[in-house]
């Protein structure tokens, strides 16, 4: 209300619509993560069933087609891995969907005796450059927050993009911890 009072021209202004924007996306991952805590025990236990789920439930209302790849024999994880990887998952995903116009997205998920891999690839807009060499689009932390998870159990992330030519999120995870 205070902001709609203030003259187009006026500095202040444009700090408060930043402020009200970047409190709106503090209040939508707040929720996000109070979803999270809610989740129920009958959800998913392997990730591509979780992927699978989750891509169709993302694909509604778009002309994005999706499908989940499996290259190796699917096998329980830890539970704070399959967590985590499905968080970054979830974000990576939920970016292809929300931002890149793709026609198509992929999640593909590669268990070999003692790797996990997983690709998010979409054949969208890409992600500028200028973002890339950041690290992250300001206001937003997607970006920071996958790589602070893939840390957080010993896993390395790369992002590959170019306008235009789409972008592919890998995540590479050693002796992957069974339940």
């Amino acid at each position: 209300t205070a902001t709609s009072q203030l003259n187009q021209e006026e500095p202040a202004r444009r700090i408060f619509e930043e402020t009200l924007k970047r409190s709106d996306q503090v209040m939508l991952e707040g929720r996000e993560l109070v979803l999270d805590l809610r989740a129920t025990v009958s959800e998913p236990s392997d990730l591509p069933t979780a992927f699978a789920d989750f891509g169709e439930a993302m694909r509604q209302g778009s002309s994005s087609d999706f499908r989940v790849v499996v290259n190796g024999s699917v096998r329980s994880l830890h539970p704070i891995v399959f967590e985590e990887l499905f968080k970054i998952g979830k974000e990576a995903l939920g970016n292809a969907f929300r931002h890149s116009g793709a026609q198509s997205i992929e999640t593909e998920l590669n268990y070999e005796p003692s790797e996990l891999s997983m690709r998010v690839r979409d054949d969208g807009t890409g992600i500028e450059s200028a973002i890339l060499r950041q690290g992250r689009r300001d206001g937003h932390f997607g970006l920071p927050g996958m790589k602070e998870r893939a840390h957080k159990i010993g896993a390395h992330l790369e992002v590959w993009s170019r306008p235009g030519a789409g972008t592919e999120v890998e995540l590479r995870i050693s002796e992957i911890g069974r339940a």
